[in-house]
């Protein structure tokens, strides 16, 4: 439904509006488990990732909206796998702790 919203250069602003919501509730997820509010973390890791996946979707429409130099695809994809590789690392030991 988003990518019938969206296209094209629409993606760009709505993709750094996203990275900068991520990047808030990752922070908070953090302060949030350093302070050890323990409930608020978990509500923060939670939203955290919800917004991780929805980012990495419109990542995904702008992807294919244009294109890009194949090698610096190539580089963008081994780190964004490592994000994503991350995160289910540290939900499942999050979880199991």
């Amino acid at each position: 439904m988003l990518s019938a919203l969206l296209a094209g250069p629409a993606l760009i602003p709505t993709l750094l509006a996203m990275l900068g919501v991520t990047s808030v509730g990752l922070g908070l997820a953090v302060w949030t488990g350093r302070t050890h509010r323990r409930k608020a973390h978990l509500g923060a890791v939670a939203a955290s990732a919800v917004l991780f996946v929805s980012t990495v979707g419109v990542a995904e429409m702008l992807g294919r909206a244009y294109s890009f130099d194949p090698t610096a695809l190539r580089v963008h994809l081994w780190f964004a796998h490592a994000a994503t590789l991350a995160l289910v690392a540290t939900v499942v030991t999050g979880i199991y702790r």
